[in-house]
């Protein structure tokens, strides 16, 4: 899931989300939105997960032990699409999703320093996507759409210390593109 669909720092050339421009369809992936609550965001993915699982119950090949633990959903992936961390409620919304029960696996590109450090609470995982080894593949694959995004990177990597959870840098390498600096 995501709270911000459309929004997103970047404009990564391999990035499958909808990108202002696509379909000459434009729009400014920085103004943000009216939010929605931490708690109707938590209420809308379970009910969306269960009606999304709804047509399983009546298939007769469907593992009934599974589809049970499907309606009972446990786990928060917070990436789907856009930056999660413009969501300036994000700790609030992990918050909520731990009372609820739920682990929480958080993926940013990491353009958010300042959301990160103010942390009102943790996610159970927090993976920070670094696709370039350098600033000028970094700035040519990416496209920051945000002054000092590398160094705005490089500010959430040595956060990442700080945290209790498991962090992991995840890097993301695409053949022709960003694999020229392998070391």
């Amino acid at each position: 899931m995501t709270p911000a669909l459309f929004c997103c720092a970047q404009q990564c050339t391999f990035c499958w989300r909808a990108q202002s421009g696509d379909l000459q369809l434009t729009w400014d992936e920085l103004r943000l939105p009216t939010w929605d609550s931490p708690e109707d965001i938590v209420e809308e993915c379970i009910k969306t997960e269960l009606a999304i699982l709804t047509g399983y119950k009546a298939n007769p090949k469907t593992d009934s032990q599974k589809l049970e633990e499907a309606l009972t959903p446990k786990q928060a992936a917070i990436s789907l699409t856009g930056e999660p961390t413009l969501y300036d409620q994000i700790g609030e919304l992990i918050h909520t999703f731990h009372r609820n029960r739920f682990t929480t696996f958080l993926v940013s590109n990491g353009t958010v320093p300042s959301t990160l450090a103010k942390r009102s609470e943790e996610p159970t995982q927090l993976y920070i996507s670094a696709c370039a080894p350098n600033r000028k593949t970094y700035d040519r694959i990416c496209r920051p759409q945000i002054p000092k995004a590398w160094e705005r990177l490089s500010e959430t990597l040595a956060l990442l210390p700080s945290y209790k959870c498991p962090t992991v840098i995840r890097i993301t390498l695409v053949n022709g593109l960003n694999m020229d600096d392998i070391k």
